[in-house]
């Protein structure tokens, strides 16, 4: 059990290492939609860092297929 949380750990940190490294991989503009006209995708990712409570939605399409083929 502790490998498994070793892993998740691990993986959870290369993903952030790599979105500060490279945004521009990692946020791609089919990926994100923001309401401000800035088109560099590390102004971008600065912002989402930034981003007070409130400010951002996180979606996803999986998560919202589930709940309406459950009815929820």
């Amino acid at each position: 059990m502790e490998n498994i949380k070793q892993g998740i750990l691990l993986c959870m940190m290369s993903f952030a290492f790599w979105g500060m490294l490279y945004p521009q991989f990692s946020l791609v503009e089919e990926s994100y939609e923001s309401v401000y006209e800035t088109k560099n995708p590390r102004e971008d990712f600065l912002e989402i860092l930034d981003a007070d409570k409130g400010e951002l939605v996180i979606k996803s399409k999986f998560l919202e297929l589930l709940k309406q083929k459950t009815g929820r």
